[in-house]
């Protein structure tokens, strides 16, 4: 599938913030697609969440990258990236608002389905999906992949009325299993529709080819590839009511199987 990315720059709590967006390259006049909101872990944005984006495109949807610490920012170290962390989520009015504006762009696009909009997040930016869950932000459903399970600004799981979705290392030594229990405990009680997967043998950052930072941090190629699997099905069951794997209504499968919109 042909793809238009574009470079979008935009504003928040005067930051001048720098995302990245693909979609299928040719829409039907007032079609609607379903849309992810991604968020980066907590180096910031880069390539890997950019690739995301142009596969989720390829499958149908709108997809957006946000830029959280703005003008692009990527830490070169873990150092540096704790301290962009830090620096932002030392105010959680300010964080919840810098996720909406990203957000906002994305519902701004004329061929999102608003109605249809998922955010998903690695590590840092898996925490921020979920407190965007916790003010009930109008998504139809959060993911993340090693997130934070803790409230940047105390809010509670029990505010959470949207679907839920976290693909974790049963090993990771930075989230207890006493806060995936009561993390997991509080979505039942409030009824959440919500699944959480543990993956054996698997700790922090598993999805970040070539890292090797034992014993925290740790590439698993297993456990990334089965989570991906275990999000994607997730995702088009949200958007596309089941389709385990099809292309949203504007599309049609082409002699290769390629989807192209049209």
């Amino acid at each position: 599938m042909t793809l238009t990315e574009t470079t979008v720059t935009y504003h928040d709590q005067g930051s001048t913030l720098i995302g990245f967006m693909a979609a299928p390259a040719t829409i039907a006049a007032g079609t609607k697609l379903p849309a992810v909101l991604i968020i980066h872990d907590w180096k910031g944005i880069g390539d890997y969440v950019r690739e995301r984006a142009r596969i989720l495109a390829r499958k149908g949807y709108v997809a957006f990258a946000v830029d959280q610490y703005g003008d692009g920012k990527h830490a070169a170290t873990h150092e540096e990236a704790a301290a962009l962390m830090q620096a932002y989520t030392k105010d959680s009015t300010f964080a919840l608002n810098r996720t909406l504006a990203g957000l906002n762009q994305l519902i701004a696009h004329p061929h999102v389905d608003a109605s249809k909009i998922v955010c998903y997040g690695y590590c840092f930016g898996g925490t921020c999906c979920l407190e965007l869950a916790r003010h009930n932000a109008p998504v139809a459903g959060v993911a993340g992949f090693h997130a934070g399970l803790q409230s940047f600004s105390g809010a509670s799981n029990k505010n959470i009325k949207t679907r839920v979705a976290m693909f974790h290392g049963y090993n990771d030594p930075w989230i207890s299993r006493e806060a995936v229990q009561n993390f997991t405990k509080e979505l039942s009680e409030a009824q959440v529709d919500f699944t959480f997967v543990d993956f054996g043998n698997t700790v922090h950052a598993f999805t970040v080819p070539g890292i090797n930072n034992p014993p925290a941090m740790i590439y698993n190629e297993s456990s990334d590839k089965q989570s991906w699997a275990y999000f994607e099905f997730w995702l088009h069951h949200i958007t596309l009511g089941g389709a385990k794997s099809g292309a949203p209504d504007c599309c049609n499968k082409g002699d290769a199987g390629a989807a192209s919109c049209h």
